[in-house]
């Protein structure tokens, strides 16, 4: 799963959170910047794939490009559109009710198949907002194992920034949870690429500065040895997504925290 941009006009940094389960308040959020694709040609006629964000005042801001494989049909109605992938605009309006709301797109309209994936059209809205929300700590309860998982995204704007991620399961018991996860674990992507992954928190190399950055946040201590699972990392701007699973059935608690 992909997520792209959401940002704050007086902020450098915005966390979104996307959740399979239940949020307690559900924060309205509209995204300022989405992650789009354009299929262009070179001067010599060969496909070009062209990653960028698209703001709400129509400007394309090119992050990478690349040839597209000599596999791969571009039909030509595609080229020079400014594109996003139908899941990943459904991702975006899972994120709450206005997310999308500065843009236009039909994510079960017309679309184009290239490679594997479908890509429809994306626009700015003639009634497009430039404020939005801001939430720099996010966090949600769900249940996990059996096949099932709790998916959380969040999204770094501008610079690096250093952010606390924690699935705490046998930590809730503390809480009165009843059937906490007993050894939850954490998987980072960036886009499709792992980041990190962590089982036991105490195991990770950043253990060591975990209760200063816990102080820092306001967030509850981690008992020692327990087998809750947290990463501190500093992340470059992207959009990340964080999976939480367990073998066996249990309640967690998904935690996304920013640093000062």
């Amino acid at each position: 799963m992909k997520f792209k941009t959401l940002k704050s006009l007086s902020l450098s940094i915005s966390l979104s959170l996307l959740v399979v389960g239940t949020l307690a308040a559900a924060p309205r959020l509209r995204l300022q910047e989405v992650g789009v694709t354009r299929f262009i040609q070179d001067p010599a006629g060969r496909d070009m794939l062209e990653r960028g964000w698209l703001n709400t005042q129509g400007q394309f801001e090119r992050e990478a490009l690349e040839p597209v494989l000599s596999t791969v049909v571009v039909p030509a109605g595609a080229r020079h559109r400014v594109l996003v992938t139908r899941d990943m605009a459904g991702s975006y309006r899972r994120l709450g009710p206005v997310a999308l709301a500065n843009f236009l797109v039909d994510d079960w309209g017309d679309y184009y198949t290239i490679g594997q994936r479908e890509y429809v059209e994306i626009k700015v809205s003639p009634a497009a907002q430039t404020a939005a929300g801001v939430v720099p700590n996010l966090s949600t309860r769900g249940r996990t194992g059996g096949g099932l998982a709790v998916i959380g995204g969040f999204v770094v704007m501008d610079q690096p920034r250093k952010v606390l991620v924690r699935v705490v399961g046998p930590g809730l018991a503390i809480f009165g949870v009843s059937n906490p996860a007993q050894d939850p674990g954490l998987t980072l992507y960036r886009e499709d690429d792992v980041v990190h992954s962590n089982d036991n928190w105490g195991d990770d190399t950043t253990a060591a500065v975990m209760a200063n950055a816990e102080a820092q946040v306001g967030a509850f201590p981690l008992a020692a040895g327990s087998k809750d699972a947290a990463y501190l990392v500093t992340l470059q701007p992207g959009a990340y997504t964080v999976q939480a699973t367990s073998a066996v059935a249990g309640e967690v608690l998904m935690e996304v925290y920013l640093l000062p």
